[in-house]
């Protein structure tokens, strides 16, 4: 997908104010489903806690996303599958029971309405703004201006805060942007684009909990994972001690590194160790690898050396092709997918995403001085007195030199907000 189609529909989402409902009905003889909008549900199944099930259901979603994403890519990108995964959810509480069971199933949403209202609480609850944190989201549903939108759908997707919905003459405006300057050939996505798309759109910068220190970021030789050297990066040092984790079916080594008031949120980065190498770590990425990462993480027993990269990445992509590998089909070319969205039916174009993500030093709390060399000495004689099957199987250091993947993940839940891969000195991606 070419990147002038998300500019595009970014701007037409900033020229264009969100609705939340419009006053016509849906021509057409419309049944309630299993819709959050027009379903009765026994109040006691809906007093059971959701929390343990929400974040099954993302990592598992996560996972998949993550690992498609990664075979389309040069293993330099980034994706925002919780974002993703809110918008698709929006588009299923518009469907017909069938379709509606279909993405249910790959989206891990339950097929009682109350339960997934609560998931969509959880959900919401996570990305929330602060001075420590930078984390701004964007998600519309832009249709073109000849739909009649359904209204009862428009207000619960408005109210459960899914998504927006811009109303646009789209079909004119991307007849007008394909008049050639030059001769193209177009593509496949490109000559299917229908009558409404999905847009969605992550920036982020954060403020570690605590810095890195100014003093010691200096260029450094980053390497392919053959050793080759690629370029030189300004490399951000700290020693310190911080959560190390082992996860041995993925023969990979992760570092956590807190971000934001109390930890709040959660960079986590993860290497190959020996030969193994960021592409055979994304191929082994499953909802198992994610929970053993949070059981395996141990706080160092003394200070390590830790080094990553400054690094400023964004990623504009069509996912249509990623989420159809992962199951979801039926939703761009089935009307039924969407019969309770509008009338005619909403067929997406694709789900236009642009994550940006920014990694800086700066941090709430200073960077952290050296103790006392007396007290620090006897502590390093105790503690490399002592053998741990965790330093033995990752070291004593966390060196991100060479390509590695990464996430953000809110602490509490565990959730993932937005993931890639860093493999180039010079930001750039494609999927």
């Amino acid at each position: 997908m070419k990147s002038l189609h998300v500019s595009l529909l970014v701007a037409l989402f900033a020229a264009f104010k969100p609705q939340a409902s419009e006053a016509q009905s849906l021509i057409g003889n419309l049944v309630q489903g299993s819709h959050v909008f027009g379903n009765l549900i026994p109040p006691n199944i809906c007093n059971e806690d959701q929390s343990q099930k929400f974040k099954g259901a993302l990592a598992e979603f996560s996972s998949r996303l993550y690992r498609v994403a990664g075979q389309s890519s040069n293993f330099h990108f980034v994706v925002a599958p919780l974002s993703i995964w809110l918008s698709l959810a929006a588009l299923g509480e518009g469907g017909d029971p069938k379709s509606q069971k279909e993405l249910f199933e790959v989206l891990n949403l339950p097929a009682e309405a109350c339960k997934r209202e609560r998931f969509y609480q959880i959900a919401n609850s996570l990305a929330t703004p602060g001075t420590d944190v930078h984390l701004t989201t964007t998600r519309a549903l832009i249709l073109d201006n000849n739909l009649i939108i359904n209204p009862d759908w428009s207000k619960f997707v408005h109210t459960a805060k899914l998504l927006h919905i811009v109303r646009a003459p789209i079909k004119k405006l991307l007849t007008d942007q394909e008049k050639p300057i030059e001769k193209r050939e177009i593509t496949q996505d490109e000559e299917s684009f229908g009558n409404s798309f999905l847009i969605d759109t992550l920036d982020y910068s954060g403020l570690w909990t605590t810095a890195f220190p100014e003093a010691t970021i200096e260029r450094e030789t980053f390497h392919n994972d053959e050793g080759v050297p690629l370029g030189t990066v300004d490399m951000m040092r700290a020693k310190r001690r911080a959560r190390l984790g082992h996860i041995p079916i993925a023969n990979a080594k992760v570092l956590e590194l807190p971000v934001g008031h109390d930890g709040r949120y959660t960079i986590l980065i993860a290497m190959g160790l020996n030969n193994t190498s960021v592409n055979q770590l994304m191929g082994l990425y499953r909802r198992s690898v994610v929970i053993d990462i949070f059981n395996s993480l141990t706080v160092s027993l003394i200070p390590i050396d830790i080094a990553i990269p400054k690094f400023h990445v964004t990623s504009e992509y069509n996912a249509k092709r990623l989420l159809e590998d992962i199951g979801i089909k039926s939703l761009w070319y089935d009307p039924d997918a969407t019969r309770y969205v509008s009338n005619p039916a909403a067929l997406p174009g694709g789900l236009l995403q642009r994550v940006t993500v920014k990694i800086d030093s700066a941090g709430l709390n200073p960077a952290q001085t050296a103790a006392n060399p007396n007290i620090l000495n006897g502590i390093l004689n105790t503690a490399t007195n002592v053998a741990t099957g965790l330093a033995a199987a990752v070291g004593r250091d966390f060196i991100a030199n060479k390509p590695f993947m990464y996430s953000l993940v809110d602490t509490k839940t565990e959730t993932v907000l937005f993931e890639g891969a860093y493999s180039l000195p010079d930001p750039q991606s494609k999927l």
